[in-house]
């Protein structure tokens, strides 16, 4: 297809207002969902690796380890 045939298209699709409903959505909810995973992966992580060479590491360890 050509460029101006998409950008047609997609403009077309903008024109309705329940799809441009639904992709303001799902880029709002995408968002949200990394600002509020994102913290919990980055102190899983170090939990796993500790538990993987035999050293338990607690809660505070990790925050610890993340401020520092």
């Amino acid at each position: 297809m050509q460029l101006s045939m998409l950008i047609y298209q997609m403009n077309e699709l903008l024109k309705n207002p329940i799809f441009s409903t639904h992709a303001v959505m799902a880029a709002g909810f995408s968002t949200l969902t990394m600002a509020i995973g994102y913290p919990f992966d980055s102190l899983k992580a170090p939990v796993q690796v500790g538990s993987s060479s035999g050293k338990q590491l607690t809660g505070a360890d990790i925050v610890n380890k993340k401020l520092v």
